[in-house]
């Protein structure tokens, strides 16, 4: 399994305690597709560095090449890769780029949120996903002239996995999600401004935009409680009975989004310690992605919304396009991929891995995969 996260410094970490489909948009109920794909640029790929204490999070050694049977991915919210770079002390810094695989030149779609949930998993999205609404919503006190929003009809990665695995072919876990599948945010707190808001938010969990997906109500679950480590992915994860495939959505709290950099850092901390104990961790069966959904918009970068990440113009809005991301997985290596990629190479390497059809820009000769020395490109099913 392959996890995508990003995490606070813990210090236990560190002393060791088939034929693609046309690059054409995907069905949708209004919109058009995605923006072009980046320019072809050659990937660029480093070599190995030394192999850490054994008590590492990765780099394990290995009398035999490992391939992972399951991928994770996990989703932060809002920080750039310059942001990362700049907390030295961070579990990102200290221990995720230190000694697992370090993917460098990560971009987003667009900004904001949901247009890089739904291109991550399926290869396009409609306009209306800019405005960040949950499905069939028209809001009219938020301005988006893009809505109402709609839900999306068409192949999608949860689909395709469901064809080819069945029932454990994936699962969303979603923090602080009320029901399964839930399609309006959910969860109230007050904000220390006194503003109400929401834990759960749809526009974090891609699933719910997808008419045609009957999965959804069983498969797309609430994560459990972060803190205490109980709930459907704890158990699931402790039984080594996790999907081919799953995402693991933190709560607007926890991703960083209506609080900062640190909380995602820590929530991350938490989370691998955690999988670094279940079988599937341990035996090398399960990786993980770590990433973001976008940058933050710092003042003044000229970043905005629907803007081409891809291809950032102007210039200056470049580093609110470029998140952090890595793998990591007992045996991942220790390198660094500054290759450009993009959510549209997450699910590529998804879908190559799975042995799916590639959706989407995902079938863009200019989309490029994960370095394979970090996520094997062939794998066998369960």
């Amino acid at each position: 399994m392959v996890v995508l996260v990003a995490v606070a410094v813990s210090a236990w970490w560190v002393i060791g305690a088939g034929s693609p489909h046309p690059p054409s948009a995907i069905a949708a109920t209004s919109g058009p597709a995605a923006p072009a794909t980046p320019r072809n640029l050659a990937p660029s790929r480093s070599a190995a560095t030394t192999r850490h204490p054994a008590g590492s999070l990765c780099q394990a050694a290995s009398a035999t090449p490992r391939r992972p049977t399951k991928l994770m991915v996990i989703i932060g919210e809002n920080v750039s890769q310059q942001q990362v770079t700049a907390a030295g002390s961070s579990f990102e810094q200290t221990v995720l780029t230190k000694q697992c695989g370090s993917l460098q030149n990560m971009h987003a779609l667009s900004h904001g949120s949901e247009p890089n949930y739904i291109g991550m998993t399926s290869g396009a999205y409609p306009t209306w996903a800019l405005c960040d609404f949950p499905p069939n919503t028209a809001y009219t006190d938020k301005g988006c002239a893009q809505g109402p929003s709609g839900r999306i009809a068409g192949p999608n990665l949860f689909s395709q996995l469901d064809t080819a695995y069945g029932a454990n072919g994936w699962r969303t876990y979603a923090e602080s999600m009320p029901t399964p599948c839930a399609v309006a945010d959910g969860t109230k707190y007050k904000a220390s401004t006194g503003q109400i808001r929401y834990k759960y938010v749809t526009r974090h969990n891609p699933a719910v935009y997808y008419s045609d997906l009957a999965s959804c109500a069983t498969n797309d679950v609430a994560l459990g409680n972060s803190r205490t480590m109980k709930g459907a992915f704890y158990t699931d994860a402790r039984a080594a009975q996790l999907p081919k495939v799953s995402f693991l959505i933190p709560n607007t709290l926890n991703s960083g989004h209506d609080t900062n950099q640190q909380s995602y850092d820590t929530f991350l901390s938490r989370t691998l310690g955690f999988l670094k104990t279940t079988p599937d961790y341990r035996s090398g069966a399960l990786e993980i992605i770590i990433t973001f959904d976008e940058g933050n918009v710092a003042a003044g970068s000229q970043a905005s919304t629907g803007e081409n990440c891809l291809n950032p113009q102007p210039v200056n809005s470049t580093p609110s396009c470029v998140m952090a991301a890595w793998v990591v997985g007992r045996y991942v290596p220790n390198i660094t991929d500054t290759a450009i990629e993009s959510h549209y190479s997450v699910l590529k390497t998804i879908e190559t891995w799975a042995g799916v059809p590639l959706l989407g820009h995902a079938a863009d000769a200019t989309t490029n995969v994960i370095d394979p020395r970090l996520i094997p490109t062939t794998t066998t099913p369960n």
